[in-house]
């Protein structure tokens, strides 16, 4: 009889606390992409690692222009021997092969360096929601992820401290 009673308590006392209890709280966050990836400072570093090394490529493009138009000069004088006519054809063909070349790099150093980014920041953001309790977080951004997003659930602010630091190693 004593088990009995000892059973029926603690199962109306499981009953009570199941039911009284609050479930636990869901944290759900957004943050905003593009504020983020512009204030990330991977992004910052790599886009004056690019723009170095554009600058380096078009101070060589700016050499073979320069010797392009002293040929151009050179094959349109009057007295300009076929030699001369040759080579300021062939100059001209390096030029825009170069400068298809330069087009060509710029783009892929860019979509390199934007995956790099993007997979590192993404991943410091997951680091981020596992380490501050968050169920899930959204992306918004101009593609229209989410079209709506309570501002206290904005953690873009957070997030990109957080991320910032950690890419600095603190």
């Amino acid at each position: 009889m004593l088990l009995w009673v000892v059973v029926l308590g603690v199962g109306a006392l499981s009953l009570i606390n199941f039911f009284s209890s609050e479930p636990e709280q869901q944290k759900i966050g957004y943050v905003d992409i593009d504020r983020l990836f512009e204030g990330f400072d991977m992004k910052n570093e790599l886009q004056g690692k690019l723009e170095l090394e554009l600058k380096t490529k078009e101070i060589i493009l700016d050499s073979i222009v320069y010797k392009l138009s002293l040929a151009k000069t050179k094959a349109e004088a009057p007295d300009a021997t076929d030699e001369l006519k040759w080579n300021f054809q062939q100059q001209q063909n390096y030029f825009f092969q170069e400068k298809r070349g330069f087009e060509e790099f710029s783009m892929n150093r860019t979509q390199e360096y934007d995956q790099q980014i993007l997979k590192q920041m993404t991943q410091y953001v997951a680091d981020y929601g596992l380490e501050n309790n968050f169920k899930v977080i959204l992306g918004k951004n101009s593609g229209g992820n989410v079209l709506y997003g309570d501002v206290g659930n904005d953690v873009t602010d957070d997030a990109l401290e957080a991320i910032n630091a950690k890419y600095q190693g603190i």
